[in-house]
């Protein structure tokens, strides 16, 4: 009965401590064009992508872990290649990240949110 409690307890504290607060971010870059300092912006973190090859795709992890003010907020988008944009998505409460990850697809025209 003891092994069956201390494995209970084992396995608990691993699924507890693999867990990660946050939103993985996969961009697309559809845009027919090479792609540099797109950023993300979260309130709390920044997070920069150097470089976006024609037709290359990034994962980017967003470290919930990391608000500490546990307030609402918005993520942003920033492009610099078009025109000093920004495009606001992915809506977070209470410092929770998002419950789906979210795909980032930049076309020639337009930016896609899924």
């Amino acid at each position: 009965m003891k092994k069956i409690k201390l494995y209970l307890l084992i396995s608990f504290l691993i699924v507890c401590f693999s867990c990660k607060n946050g939103t993985t971010l996969t961009i697309h870059n559809e845009s027919g064009k090479e792609l540099k300092n797109v950023t993300i912006e979260t309130g709390f973190t920044t997070i920069k992508v150097e470089q976006l090859k024609i037709g290359e795709t990034k994962n980017v992890f967003v470290d919930f872990d990391k608000n500490t003010s546990k307030s609402d907020g918005i993520m942003r988008l920033n492009i610099k290649e078009v025109k000093d944009t920004y495009y606001e998505f992915g809506y977070f409460s209470n410092g929770v990240s998002p419950s789906e990850d979210i795909r980032i697809f930049i076309k020639k025209d337009t930016i896609e949110f899924k």
